[in-house]
Order: structure tokens, then C-alpha cells, then sequence
């Protein structure tokens, strides 16, 4: 009797220890099911993002071999009534109001760079229902890219690019003059933006949480603004809305946010959301380093003055190209700050053009883009001279040929005398990274200085001969 109740005991408890067991394996393909839809939903999404690309981009799309400035988004774009190109999104979180604000500062730099980081934190924003906050262009752009002075104070940064949020196209940066009191932008405007003394916020946004990053310690305060942000998102919440001003002082790309998965919300905020939290088709990935992004803003930001100025620059382009039937390509020759990191001297760009065109007469006629920050009137017409040497092919001096766009545009009106600067012609030609152009020749920093780039072999490839 009694070895019949010890094994009838064993049963129960294995019988007990069996059924957690399979409660437990449930529950974990439950989760795992879940996740799987999260992630078909968004490998779906990035299917149909593929197959909506723009007939008159599919063909450049296919013969450049540039990389496009923002990663690939997820979402679906659809086409309405009114015939625009609208974009309805499966992964977008929705923002019903955008109270938070995002304050970004740091020494400056060129346009390309300003161009990544304010897109990187316009998509932050977007996923935070916040807005971005920044100083203007004389602030954040280096006085070394426009022959050492400063851009006017006037210039706006939708002025280069109109950055909008795709879910209700509402302008994602906020003008840094509606968001400071004059006698506060007058004392910081004194001591420069890129110092550490901290803004004083008009009082309309007295009552926020203000939180303030510097050194690159970005990730633990983000763990702070993102529950704040959710817990305005919890349904049927009483509790009063919470906003926040959240400050990014330093260098961007030297915090601890980029290249990682960003923090999760904690498990009692998930709870309290229920399934309005899908971390893995919401997010966006900082510094947008991946086509698995969520994209919170309009891929389309070229404002109508620049795009009616680079129209223009296609037809003087064309214009110009002596040879008929010319095959387009950019030589980029960085002088200035990267002189002493790579040779760009005229001797030297001949060696490079001799090793990097060779055999191209085989393919067929060759105009080359010439673009330099170099000053020097007599490097620039060496350097389109050596075209001579061969027959297929011709040099334009490209910044030369956007100056007098410009130039032209001013004294007709088509723009304001503070756009005539240095990087509001780059930001004109900086279109051939994506549009007429088959492949790209550089001299530029010790990363892009190599002896010779075999062009025959890509326009071989490209044009599938």
C-alpha cells in the first residue's frame, strides 16, 4: 500500500511538473507567434515600399551605383483621388497632437552631414510625437565649407530641405524663434549656440519635463522620453499629459544610441498599452542604418526653389555637353581642409583620369562633373583641360555652371540675396548622387582616395554590355 500511494504521489507531481511545462511552451509560441506577425508585417511592408517606386526613378534607380541618403521605409504608398502620392503606413505609431519637443546642438559641419542628422532625429521625433527644435543654419553650419564666412542669419532650414512627417505632412523642425524669448536668443546668439550654456524655453513651456543629454549619453534619458511619450498613449487614462523638452548637446555620432536597437518600455507601461506597442514595426533605427526602419517623414524635401534651380541646371548641362550622347559621371575633388589627406594636384588627377578612363572609348562619349571647393580660377580650368587628351571625353566645371544659375536666379528674384551662398549650390548639385549620372569618380579624404577606379568595368555592367 504504501509503495502504491509513493507512486501515485510521483504521478501527480510528474503530472503537475508535465502540465507547467506545456503552459509554459504555449505561452512562449504564443509570444514567438506574435512577434513572427509583428516582423511578416513588417518584411510585407518592405515589399510592397520595393515594388511603389517612381517610373521616373526605377531607371537611375537601376544604373547608379551611389547609396541613397535615407534607408528604405516600410511604408505602403498608394495613390488617391486627387492624383498626389500619398503614403499609408502599417507601421507608423500614431500622434494625435505633438507636444514633446527635441533640441538638438552641437560645433557645426557641412550640409551632407547636417542633412543625415537632421533626418535622423526628425525620424526619432516622429516616433516620439515630438517636434524638432534647431538653431538655424548660421549656427549649425561650418564657416570653412562657404570660404569662411557665415551663412544669414535669415537662412532657414527649410530653406534647404522642407522635412514633413509623412502621417499628416506637418512640418517636423520648428523655427528656434518661436521656441526662445528675444532676449534669450540675443544672449545665447552672443556666446554661440555650440556652447553648453542651456537655452531658456519660452514660458509656454513652463511646466515640461526638461531633460539634458550631453557627452554622448543619450541612451538612459531616452528610456525617459519614450515612457513619457507612451503614457500619453495609455487607453482610458486619467492621469494629466506629461510633456517634455529634451535637450542633445555634442557631437551626433558619438552617443550611444546609434547602430544599437533602442531601449524597450518597461513591462508594466507594455501591460498598461496592450497591444498599441509594436517595438519591432514602430521604430525608428538611429542613424537609419537599415531598410528595417520605420520612416516617420517624407522622403520628398526638396523645396520648390531648389528643384526649379536644378531643372534649370539640367538644361545647362545639357547645353554645354559637347559630345552628343554623353554618358555622365562626377569627379569630386576635395580641396580645403583635406589638401594634406589626399593628392589632388593637377598632375596627379591626370595619372587618375588615365588609369580610371581607360578603354571608356570603347563605350562611347564620356562628361565629366567637375566638382571642387578649390578657389583657384586657374586649378579649376587645368583641371577641365585635361579633357583634351582624349576624344570621348568632356570636363564641366559643375560649380561654375550652378554659380551662374544662381547669380541669375538673385537678379530675377526667383530667390532671396541670402540664398547666394556656397551651400545653397551644393545643396543645387548635389542631386547627381542620384539623378543622370552612371558613376562617380573622388578624390575627396584618405577613406575616398583611391589610385584609380576602372569606370570601363561599371559602365559595362550598368549598361549590360
Amino acid at each position: 500500500m504504501e509503495a502504491s500511494a509513493s507512486v501515485s504521489k510521483s504521478n501527480k507531481i510528474y503530472l503537475g511538473i508535465l502540465f507547467i511545462a506545456c503552459a509554459f511552451v504555449t505561452a512562449i509560441v504564443k509570444v514567438e507567434d506574435e512577434s513572427l506577425h509583428e516582423k511578416d508585417a513588417l518584411i510585407t511592408t518592405h515589399k510592397k515600399t520595393n515594388t511603389t517606386i517612381r517610373t521616373d526613378q526605377h531607371d537611375i534607380l537601376e544604373k547608379t551605383q551611389s547609396t541613397p541618403d535615407i534607408s528604405l521605409s516600410q511604408n505602403v504608398s498608394l495613390s488617391v483621388d486627387d492624383g498626389k502620392s500619398r503614403t499609408e503606413s502599417l507601421c507608423w505609431r500614431k500622434c494625435p497632437q505633438r507636444l514633446h519637443r527635441i533640441y538638438y546642438n552641437d560645433p557645426g559641419a557641412g550640409l551632407s552631414d547636417r542633412r543625415w542628422v537632421i533626418h535622423t532625429l526628425a525620424e526619432l521625433a516622429g516616433y516620439l510625437c515630438a517636434k524638432l527644435v534647431l538653431p538655424r543654419p548660421v549656427n549649425l553650419l561650418h564657416t570653412k565649407h562657404n570660404f569662411g564666412g557665415s551663412v544669414s542669419e535669415h537662412l532657414l532650414w527649410e530653406d534647404f530641405y522642407n522635412i514633413t512627417f509623412a502621417e499628416d505632412d506637418e512640418p517636423a523642425i520648428v523655427d528656434i524663434n518661436d521656441e526662445f524669448d528675444d532676449v534669450d536668443r540675443k544672449r545665447n546668439s552672443s556666446i554661440g549656440w555650440y556652447s553648453r550654456e542651456h537655452p531658456t524655453w519660452h514660458e509656454k513651456y513652463q511646466g515640461y519635463q526638461r531633460i539634458v543629454s550631453v557627452n554622448g549619453k543619450w541612451k538612459k534619458d531616452f528610456k525617459t522620453v519614450q515612457a513619457l511619450s507612451w503614457r500619453n498613449s495609455i487607453p482610458n487614462t486619467t492621469s494629466a499629459v506629461t510633456a517634455f523638452v529634451w535637450e542633445l548637446h555634442g557631437k551626433f555620432y558619438w552617443n550611444d544610441l546609434n547602430f544599437k536597437k533602442l531601449p524597450r518600455l518597461s513591462k508594466m507601461l507594455r501591460s498598461k498599452l496592450g497591444g498599441a506597442y509594436k517595438p519591432n514595426m514602430m521604430e525608428p533605427i538611429p542613424h537609419l542604418n537599415t531598410s528595417r526602419a520605420c520612416h516617420y517623414t517624407n522622403e520628398d524635401n526638396t523645396p520648390s526653389h531648389i528643384s526649379l534651380l536644378q531643372e534649370k541646371l539640367i538644361n545647362r548641362v545639357y547645353d554645354n555637353s559637347l559630345l552628343e550622347n554623353s554618358i555622365y559621371g562626377v569627379l569630386h575633388l576635395r580641396r580645403g581642409d583635406s589638401i594634406d589627406d589626399c593628392d589632388t594636384s593637377v598632375d596627379r588627377i591626370r595619372e587618375y583620369l588615365s588609369c580610371s578612363l581607360e578603354n571608356t572609348d570603347l563605350i562611347g562619349n564620356i562628361t565629366l562633373l567637375m566638382k571642387s571647393d578649390e578657389v583657384d580660377k586657374r586649378y579649376r580650368q587645368e583641371i577641365v583641360g585635361l579633357a583634351d587628351t582624349y576624344g570621348h571625353v568632356n570636363i564641366l566645371d559643375l560649380d561654375g555652371l550652378i554659380w551662374k544659375i544662381v547669380h541669375q536666379a538673385g537678379a530675377d528674384g526667383d530667390i532671396n540675396d541670402y540664398h547666394v551662398n556656397n551651400y545653397f549650390v551644393y545643396a543645387i548639385g548635389n542631386m547627381f548622387r542620384t539623378r543622370l549620372i552612371q558613376f562617380y569618380l573622388e578624390r575627396r579624404k584618405k577613406n575616398y582616395c583611391l589610385d584609380c577606379i576602372p569606370v570601363e568595368n561599371q559602365l559595362r555592367e550598368i549598361l549590360g554590355i
